[in-house]
């Protein structure tokens, strides 16, 4: 128990050392794609809803001219549905809106913000 107390008088640095880690890897890592077609589909979505002025969250597609009912959807199950002839995916329309704030204020940049606060959070529950 003595060594767990003296261990987390340290927690604030390390803490803070695990965090310039994560900004670090961040800045280093390449901004031009995504990384999972999960993160794709949201920044579509993200997209659309700031265009939109927060009143549309389905995914555009240019394809509904040739195929209205989707049967060639671009974004199959798991990962959208389509409603009243428009494709939606399947992640939290919260999520969507919460992350044009830093996406809208800081352009592809603000993308890191929330993961890496939600990081920076994560790290200190843990010391909690």
């Amino acid at each position: 128990e003595r060594r767990l107390a003296q261990l987390s008088r340290y927690a604030p640095l390390i803490i803070a050392f695990i965090t310039a880690i994560y900004v670090a890897t961040l800045c280093t890592q390449d901004r031009t794609g995504f990384w999972t077609v999960d993160d794709a589909c949201k920044f579509m979505q993200k997209k659309t809803v700031l265009q939109s002025g927060y009143s549309d969250y389905s995914i555009p597609w240019n394809g509904c001219a040739v195929d209205p009912d989707l049967h060639c959807n671009p974004i199959p199950p798991p990962f959208s549905r389509t409603i009243n002839r428009k494709l939606f995916p399947v992640f939290s329309p919260l999520f969507a809106t919460v992350t044009t704030i830093p996406f809208g204020l800081f352009g592809y940049c603000g993308l890191y913000i929330l993961p890496l606060l939600a990081s920076a959070v994560s790290i200190q529950s843990g010391w909690v």
